[in-house]
């Protein structure tokens, strides 16, 4: 994503979910983002090429589908097959739509499955989804490995497992088990899947063949997966630098899905400032994910807005100041990156970064510990993250000219 202060970046999460549509030819027509280009032969394939429910149809059904899942558990509250696909549902719609409320009651709601089905597997599963979600990656591996041992086929864990190893930093470890989902079942989540995290490590012509294939296998009519796979083609293009392509794929993921609150947020900062500004206020208005409004925020003082960036910023801090404190291991990074683009308590920002790489040895979990360091005056702390960060089998150039920054001998005045 385009760098607006020291960082807004989102990730999507890898949750996929098919939900049964109404046909593509009963949707209202989208109008929320321009049409892909056609002359490219690496664009977004089209509507007509790719046929999906229109995002709004499949929201509003995977919505019902909660409702309609809630009212049953209220009356039968026994119900743990009822139970587990709410719990899936929940995910699903935070992650897409951005809602951190729908993964902390799906959290909640995984630790009742656990209490109320001690010995079915499938529980533990359930549970380490969560776990894994708010990066309590010990904790859901733990989860894994007692599903397993309680009767799970180890080939169902391979996902969950990969996305764990994904999210602590060992990207050679996750692309292993991507190979096996693929090899086991190659469908767009198993193809999409390896590209993306082969394209984080750089190997952009592969990325793109396996991203080509995930779309040629999918039979579905659902916006979901569709809209996921297209976010993951822009970031592939805008880490490559083709900012053009990434924009385009950006845009169709948003027209496929508009509630696809990462695509949009992508989008956002690739657009004009009055038309970035704009949708990323329909986003935070949405969502309660403050990473949305600490987009904002950075670009409304861009585009010299600076009262309502201020009042905007304090809401931010407010509610990262809470996240933080009930889900350290998954809000961290987010409260440190954006303490650092305020420009305020640059030690507070490296608490968070500390706290950050404790549980997950990324690139950008180092990128955030050297420019807190740096920051807070710790200038040697700095230079140890570099040479640590360094040494990442993927480092990027940046994070390496970040390192090496940190490392040279501070300016006599």
């Amino acid at each position: 994503m385009k760098q607006l202060g020291v960082r807004a970046v989102i990730l999507a999460g890898s949750t996929l979910i098919a939900s049964a549509c109404d046909r593509p030819s009963d949707a209202p027509k989208p109008t929320a983002a321009a049409a892909p280009a056609q002359h490219d032969p690496l664009g977004p394939p089209s509507q007509a090429e790719m046929p999906t429910t229109h995002g709004i149809i499949a929201t509003t059904n995977l919505i019902g589908h909660i409702e309609a899942l809630t009212r049953n558990l209220e009356s039968h509250p026994g119900d743990l097959e009822s139970k587990r696909q709410l719990i899936e549902l929940l995910a699903a719609r935070g992650q897409y739509l951005g809602r951190i409320a729908d993964a902390e009651r799906a959290a909640a709601m995984a630790e009742e499955l656990v209490r109320d089905a001690p010995t079915r597997p499938w529980a533990y599963a359930a549970r380490a989804h969560t776990r894994a979600a708010m990066h309590r990656f010990t904790e859901a591996l733990a989860d894994l490995a007692e599903a397993e041992k309680r009767g799970e086929p180890p080939a169902n864990l391979i996902a969950q497992k990969a996305m764990i190893l994904e999210g602590q930093g060992d990207l050679d470890g996750a692309l292993a088990l991507r190979r096996k989902m693929r090899e086991l079942n190659p469908n767009l989540n198993a193809l999409g899947l390896e590209g993306a995290l082969v394209g984080q490590m750089g190997r952009t012509d592969e990325a793109v063949g396996l991203f080509r294939r995930a779309a040629a296998e999918y039979r579905d009519v659902s916006p979901f997966p569709v809209a996921w796979l297209f976010l993951q083609q822009g970031l592939l293009w805008e880490r490559a630098g083709n900012v053009a392509r990434a924009k385009t794929f950006y845009a169709a993921a948003h027209e496929r899905l508009p509630g696809y609150v990462h695509a949009a947020a992508h989008l956002a900062t690739l657009e004009q400032p009055a038309v970035g500004i704009e949708l990323l206020k329909s986003i935070a208005d949405a969502s309660d994910d403050p990473e949305f409004e600490h987009i904002l925020v950075n670009r409304l003082r861009a585009h010299g807005d600076v009262a309502d960036a201020d009042a905007r910023a304090a809401h931010v801090r407010a509610r990262y100041a809470e996240l933080v404190d009930k889900h350290p291991e998954a809000y961290a990074e987010h409260a440190g990156w954006f303490l650092l683009d305020e420009g305020k308590e640059p030690q507070n920002a490296l608490a968070f970064a500390k706290t950050n790489l404790a549980v997950r040895r990324t690139e950008k979990a180092y990128q955030l510990a050297m420019l807190a360091a740096f920051a807070a005056g710790a200038r040697a702390e700095a230079c140890t993250f570099g040479q640590d960060g360094a040494k990442l089998p993927y480092a990027s150039g940046m994070l390496r000219a970040i390192a090496a920054d940190a490392c040279k001998p501070a300016a006599v005045p």
